[in-house]
């Protein structure tokens, strides 16, 4: 089983729909999962993952995702980025 079918086996066991879901992935096997689910972000990743994710991140440290997960999911506190734009202004 691929990481597409894992993620909607996934889905349809717990009633998730799969737009409401996030993805991270590096590189060509995660493209399909990418396209499956609301969300993806390509972290260090190939240039062909980079074209199909929603964003791309370069970082050592993973939760430099964060700000895109919040964005995603509307969250801001203390002033922080709300939208992709204002993360990506944020985070050049």
């Amino acid at each position: 089983m691929d990481k597409r079918d894992f993620a909607l086996s996934f889905c349809r066991e717990f009633g998730a729909d799969p737009a409401d879901c996030v993805a991270i992935g590096d590189s060509r096997s995660d493209l399909p999962l990418f396209r499956s689910v609301g969300y993806s972000i390509a972290f260090n990743a190939s240039s062909e993952a980079r074209a199909t994710a929603t964003v791309a991140v370069d970082s050592n440290s993973m939760t430099d995702a964060i700000p895109w997960l919040d964005s995603w999911l509307g969250v801001a506190s203390d002033g922080a980025a709300s939208t992709v734009d204002e993360v990506d202004s944020a985070h050049g």
